[in-house]
């Protein structure tokens, strides 16, 4: 058995640069991609699934009952939305900048993750 040993981080750059490469998002699409992972990952964060729109670029995080959406819109929004029992946050950016809340709910949702589930890193590839 093979594990995937790529951080959060790597992965999300590898597939942004996949998504780019085969023409599902723009370059400046990608560089925003890559600017936002730089933003927002650590050693700790858990991999995000990422997925292209029309050009535009979607990460999401989910586990158990809790969720993270990242939006990245062609026209420079963003839309964001972290959900977790007993609260539900959600911003809608026209500037394009991520909401400091955003990091630290990520951080806090990875840490959650870990808690649950200490080996989730050891994906087959």
């Amino acid at each position: 058995m093979k594990l995937d040993t790529r951080s959060a981080t790597e992965r999300a750059k590898f597939d942004i640069a996949n998504l780019w490469s085969g023409g599902h998002i723009g370059l400046h699409m990608a560089q925003w991609g890559y600017r936002v992972v730089e933003q927002l990952f650590t050693p700790d964060t858990v991999h995000a699934s990422i997925a292209p729109d029309n050009g535009d670029l979607t990460f999401y995080w989910r586990g158990g009952d809790r969720s993270i959406h990242l939006d990245l819109f062609i026209d420079h929004t963003c839309w964001m939305a972290a959900t977790r029992p007993g609260k539900r946050f959600k911003h809608y950016s026209r500037d394009g900048e991520i909401a400091d809340w955003m990091r630290d709910e990520l951080a806090d949702f990875s840490a959650a993750v870990e808690a649950a589930n200490p080996n989730w890193r050891e994906q087959e590839l």
